[in-house]
């Protein structure tokens, strides 16, 4: 498998990403601040509950999508427990549904462009990556 989800001493988890291309990027999990990457480029960002199997089939199911646009949109795993985990790392954040998951980020130069939940289809998806 592509994706696998290990379980670190601190008890946060970290998303493992094995033969996958460059564009796919597993993300810390609840960070204290946004990372320098994500505001270079264009990004989707799945933050999803760990204890989630549909999030996780969420993870698997964007590969494909991503992979569509060859680089030009990178594809972030982020593991997390709570969804207040996502204001921390960007305001625009804040106020998402602690009780839908996953979320879904579509990000450029590190502004939020469009934001997703739940279990989305690709077409969904594909179509927020090109309407921006």
């Amino acid at each position: 498998m592509p994706l696998s989800l290990e379980k670190l001493p601190d008890d946060a988890c970290q998303c493992v990403v094995r033969d996958e291309p460059d564009s796919v990027v597993s993300l810390p999990m609840a960070p204290a601040a946004i990372e320098p990457e994500l505001c270079e480029g264009t990004w989707l960002i799945i933050a999803f509950a760990v204890w989630s199997v549909t999030d996780w089939r969420a993870c698997h199911h964007a590969l494909p999508l991503v992979r569509r646009w060859h680089g030009r949109v990178r594809l972030g795993l982020r593991p997390l427990n709570d969804c207040r985990e996502l204001h921390a790392w960007h305001p625009d954040l804040a106020g998402l549904s602690p009780y839908q998951t996953p979320h879904w980020i579509l990000m450029q130069e590190g502004q939020v462009l469009w934001r997703g939940v739940g279990p989305l289809s690709e077409t969904t998806v594909a179509q927020a990556i090109a309407d921006h």
